[in-house]
């Protein structure tokens, strides 16, 4: 009963972690149970467990009613928790990114001094966020400790079964983290210009600060430039069309694929200029070129996982052609 099991995760995405697993399992005997008295001969079809999912009400609702007075935030709260801490840590993510690369403009920090300022944004992320999700957990364990319960399912009438994702959803994906990606992305972009209009990449290397450049063949950083650019152009496409699809992930892999060597090429070149430095010492080269040669290996794992999640859509695009597998596979035993 794959329906059942859809509304019972569904459920499950509203609890808190700590019980979800005790109420999910009392949740399906409950509905089971319920199912049982309802059909005395045979087994239940999915008009059976549809209807049953109908009467018994959203998603929301149902995990709003479990126990609420034994949680700091109770499932009532929880999805409005979660609301709040997903659009907050983007909001001040976002608003920080925008700072920091606003203070790029006109600068002529090296790679040393670019690095500290990353290490700082970085800093300035968790502080802004411990304060954050400090302030949102307080208010909700007031509204909690007075029973203050938003309204849960006004358009419980409208909700059905039917609109249930998978348990499984390789279509489904999270629009605040990709509109965090997306920053990110921009983020990189500006990186990547700013070496290129320096000529290659900026480093510091002595006391005062004295920047060096390490020649990169401008066509590294153009290139890199233009897959970063699509790959924001299919993360936009995935939030207008409301999910990924084969097309839009095949995409993704193919720019990944030619980021990384493109990256991996830019690597060698970076490498190559340390190891005939004076500073460079026979450990640190060694530590770099078994680095390098580790990269390509990780590439292949990123990959390899973006393979899988194709190959689950197209199992979920076509049930047929698993039910064909399963039916050739079972010949030849």
């Amino acid at each position: 009963m794959d329906l059942l099991e859809r509304y019972i995760t569904e459920v499950g995405r509203y609890l808190p972690r700590k019980g979800r697993e005790d109420v999910k399992n009392e949740l399906r005997s409950t509905l089971e149970d319920m199912l049982d008295e309802r059909v005395v001969e045979g087994k239940p079809t999915e008009a059976d467990v549809e209807a049953l999912l109908r009467e018994y009400g959203s998603p929301q609702k149902v995990a709003a009613s479990y126990g609420s007075e034994q949680y700091v935030i109770g499932p009532d709260l929880y999805p409005f928790f979660v609301m709040v801490t997903k659009f907050g840590l983007m909001g001040i993510t976002i608003a920080l990114v925008i700072a920091f690369t606003v203070g790029l403009f006109g600068s002529t920090m090296g790679l040393a001094d670019l690095g500290l300022a990353v290490l700082g944004l970085v800093g300035q992320l968790f502080t802004a966020a411990l304060s954050f999700l400090g302030s949102v957990l307080i208010v909700m364990m007031i509204l909690q400790r007075y029973g203050i319960k938003p309204e849960i399912g006004e358009k419980d009438k409208e909700w059905h079964p039917r609109s249930l994702p998978a348990v499984d959803d390789p279509f489904r994906f999270s629009q605040a983290e990709m509109i965090i990606s997306i920053v990110f992305t921009g983020l990189w972009i500006l990186i990547l210009n700013y070496f290129w209009m320096q000529g290659g990449i900026v480093v510091s290397v002595t006391l005062p600060l004295q920047a060096t450049v390490i020649a990169v063949p401008p066509v590294y950083f153009i290139v890199l430039i233009v897959i970063a650019l699509l790959q924001i152009a299919v993360q936009v496409v995935v939030m207008r069309q409301g999910g990924w699809t084969i097309p839009t992930r095949a995409a993704r892999l193919m720019f990944e694929l030619a980021s990384f060597y493109v990256s991996y090429l830019v690597i060698g070149v970076v490498i190559a200029w340390i190891v005939v430095q004076p500073w460079a010492g026979e450990p640190l080269n060694d530590m770099l070129t078994w680095g390098y040669r580790l990269y390509p290996l990780l590439a292949l794992l990123i990959i390899l996982a973006a393979v899988v999640d194709i190959v689950k859509m197209v199992f979920k695009a076509n049930p047929g052609l698993q039910e064909m597998l399963v039916e050739e596979n079972n010949s030849t035993k």
